[in-house]
């Protein structure tokens, strides 16, 4: 099942990261970090209920000249470069102390949805299975520029980074990798959960009828797929307020389809 989703991801993301290097016309990044690609676990494809999870973009991820250039190549090897990294599960270190970051809402949801008592067993590696059920992508694939950004990133590499190369490839990205419908068609997800209100108008590419929850929570169904698309703030500013999160994470796992077990029945 695994290989056929593989084969999948590259049948589709292979030419869109082709046509990345294409459209950019970019051979030297500078500080630049490469695109993220979406990266799932090896039990995705067997799991009760398939989750994607959609951040708004990710930190200090590669390097965009090597990435670039291995594309120029191969492009479903470069596609695969991060795969093997994620499936060594680095992500439960990626939390903090108050349990508001992006990975310790994915392992709430996780938890709710088949029925650990104690989501925190998550970020401890106690139920690891779980932690190989779903998929990891981001609304922006090039990371966002900001001046924090750019020092990050000079620092890290010590390199320069270019505000027009950035946004050649910025301009390229959006065009060919950020696309909600990438993420349906490859991994035909039961629920995708995007944790970023400022999603970029060209990513939602399929017409959603959306529907208010609550306060920052709306939901849709895409048709004809049947997939439910859920879409929240991210952890991080949902956090500030006492409560709020988990709140989401409850409404969110109230309307999941089917096969979610919220019930406190084991995986």
């Amino acid at each position: 099942m695994d290989s056929q989703l593989q084969r999948r991801f590259l049948s589709s993301y292979g030419p869109a990261v082709q046509t990345l290097v294409e459209e950019a016309g970019v051979a030297d990044a500078g500080a630049l970090q490469e695109p993220h690609l979406p990266l799932w676990g090896e039990s995705y494809s067997l799991s009760s209920v398939r989750l994607a999870f959609i951040g708004r973009d990710t930190r200090n991820w590669g390097e965009m000249t090597p990435f670039l250039s291995q594309a120029r190549e191969n492009s479903e090897d470069a596609c695969l470069r991060w795969q093997q990294y994620f499936r060594g599960l680095p992500f439960v270190d990626w939390t903090n102390r108050a349990g508001t970051s992006f990975w310790d809402t994915v392992f709430r949801i996780l938890a709710c949805v088949y029925g650990v008592e104690n989501w925190k067993d998550l970020r401890q590696r106690k139920q690891e299975h779980l932690l190989r059920t779903f998929v990891w992508a981001e609304t922006n694939s090039v990371e966002l520029w900001s001046a924090q950004s750019v020092a990050r990133w000079e620092m890290r590499t010590q390199k320069k980074a270019d505000a027009a190369t950035w946004r050649k490839l910025k301009a390229a990205s959006e065009r060919s990798l950020d696309r909600l419908s990438l993420i349906l068609d490859v991994f035909s997800p039961h629920a995708v959960i995007v944790l970023n209100w400022c999603v970029p108008a060209h990513y939602w590419d399929r017409p959603l009828a959306w529907s208010a929850v609550s306060h920052y929570l709306r939901h849709a169904v895409d048709q004809p797929t049947g997939t439910h698309v859920f879409h929240t703030a991210h952890p991080a500013w949902l956090g500030r307020s006492r409560g709020r999160l988990p709140q989401i994470v409850k409404l969110i796992s109230e309307r999941l389809p089917s096969g979610a077990k919220c019930d406190g029945t084991s995986f």
